[in-house]
């Protein structure tokens, strides 16, 4: 029997470390390239990281509580991250979105412990293998944003909490997972304080104990001082809250508000048209083309999950926590727009990972026979790996449509290179290029780091064209259209085109000359 156990054992183990390669591969593999493109909101991830190793004489606060930008405040914990690969590796795009795709990666190893406390190893190991293969999940890891911090620090910080029913001790570093979820992202300023709340209220017979010990006492007071004591400069001036007043929907109704939480929990976000597809989504960078957030086979045991709580072989109070998460996690999203976001709703991953889990588990459960069950898992994982290379097909495929203007805006990198060029030659004035981009300056910044153009400047908007000087503009249709309104007497010169991945001309490189 033990001789069985231990090869049991290392089957399950061998497969963790498959799940765990799997899942590193599928968020590492072409990752500079893939998307294409790169949006500003990860050029200034990067440029910040960027500026605490090479700090300007003229930066007053040379490592913020929050990085200020136009419009708004960034949150660090994404930013410090990224910053000892920036001074490893220098500054580029795979630099720039690695930290996040490993964030992504190590969060499926500490789901998997979460998973284990709650219910054992073998939802633990069906929850790694969900969540590895995760659309969700695995877009929001390829890209240099804030939304897999926040959703690693988070299921961290649920993890130790979950240990510290059992020893108060790892309540401290659950503390401290909570404060790096909070200091990653917005979205979990909302709804942390809720997700604290439910556990403390759901577990209350094996937290009770915590009230009487002043390692709790202590962790609290510290944990709070802290955050007041980060947060209090940032609140009194209001920059703290200026990315709310950016994003808040204009009308914040309750019935808004209600419709906003319920296409949370529509098929068509789920499953058949995830959030790029959404009716009315106008931008392609949050899901891929061709899939949901979840896969349409995770839905047979999402369903059979919920007579768990009629089961036998599951405790009811973690059952009762995993649903919590499932109706709080549209809160992040609810307040903005009636549109589901997988960005600001990442929390989802969470529930809606481990009640697949326990709804596979529940169907390996059927069978007594132990030759059953393995045949059992092994279709459930062979069904997984499928749909998860169906899905690699299509993430392969992804920058064929999600590389223009409303994708990842292809291209700066391509026209930096183009006017540094142009730069080597010595017979212009003035390199410009098009302000039609999201946030150009941040662009501008981040690629003059890398390529050191001295004479490349935004475009004006409008544009203005000087025939006296020597001007190379590299510019979008539009501005073309824009400059021939203007100056009707001039018209564009036409030295070199920048295509997207699709083979469609994106950018235009070339001079203003006179008409006449």
């Amino acid at each position: 029997m033990n001789e069985a156990s231990n090869k049991s054992d290392v089957f399950h183990y061998i497969s963790l470390a498959v799940i765990l390669i799997l899942a590193t591969f599928i968020r590492t593999t072409n990752l500079g390239s893939n998307p294409a493109g790169f949006f500003c909101d990860e050029a200034d991830v990067g440029l910040q990281a960027y500026r605490i190793l090479n700090p300007r004489p003229d930066v007053e606060n040379w490592l913020p509580v929050f990085f200020r930008c136009p419009g708004h405040c960034r949150d660090p914990v994404p930013i410090y991250s990224t910053v000892p690969f920036v001074a490893a590796f220098g500054l580029d795009e795979l630099t720039t979105r690695i930290p996040f795709a490993l964030y992504g990666s190590l969060q499926v190893l500490v789901l998997y412990l979460f998973a284990n406390c709650l219910f054992g190893n073998r939802v633990a190991l069906f929850s790694a293998m969900f969540v590895a293969i995760s659309p969700w999940q695995i877009q929001m890891s390829r890209m240099a944003m804030d939304a897999i911090p926040a959703l690693f620090w988070l299921t961290f910080g649920l993890y130790m909490l979950t240990l510290g029913r059992r020893n108060v001790y790892f309540y401290a570093p659950a503390v401290l997972g909570f404060i790096l979820a909070f200091f990653s992202y917005q979205p979990p300023k909302m709804y942390l304080p809720l997700v604290f709340a439910a556990f403390l209220g759901i577990f209350w017979p094996s937290t009770t104990r915590w009230l009487k010990s002043k390692t709790f006492w202590v962790t609290s007071l510290l944990g709070i001082g802290l955050m007041a004591l980060l947060l209090w400069g940032y609140i009194s001036d209001g920059s703290a809250f200026t990315r709310w007043r950016q994003v808040q929907g204009s009308d914040a109704s309750i019935s808004r508000i209600v419709e906003g939480y319920k296409n949370h929990f529509t098929l068509d976000f789920l499953f058949r048209l995830g959030d790029s597809q959404f009716h009315g989504q106008g931008t392609t960078r949050h899901s891929i083309r061709g899939a949901g957030e979840l896969y349409w086979f995770q839905l047979p045991p999402l369903l059979l999950s919920i007579f768990a709580f009629w089961s036998r072989g599951y405790q009811k109070r973690p059952l009762i926590f995993v649903l919590s998460l499932l109706l709080l996690y549209p809160i992040g999203s609810i307040f903005v727009t009636t549109n589901p976001f997988a960005s600001r709703s990442v929390l989802g991953v969470l529930p809606f990972t481990i009640l697949s889990a326990i709804g596979a588990d529940m169907v390996i459960r059927t069978f007594a026979a132990r030759a059953w069950r393995f045949a059992a898992a092994l279709s459930i994982s062979a069904i997984a790996a499928a749909a998860s290379t169906n899905y690699y097909q299509l993430l392969r495929d992804y920058p064929s449509y999600s590389s223009d203007y409303w994708g990842w805006q292809y291209g700066f990198r391509q026209a930096i290179t183009l006017l540094k060029n142009k730069e080597a030659l010595n017979i212009y004035d003035e390199l410009r290029i098009t302000h039609r981009f999201n946030g150009p300056d941040w662009l501008l910044d981040y690629y003059n780091v890398i390529f050191d153009c001295k004479k490349c400047i935004s475009q004006n908007n409008p544009i203005q064209i000087d025939i006296t000087r020597k001007q190379y503009f590299v510019m979008r249709i539009d501005d073309v259209i824009e400059a021939q309104m203007r100056y009707p007497n001039l018209k564009f010169d036409l030295d070199e085109i920048i295509f997207l991945p699709n083979g469609k001309p994106e950018l235009w490189g070339g001079t203003f000359v006179s008409s006449d």
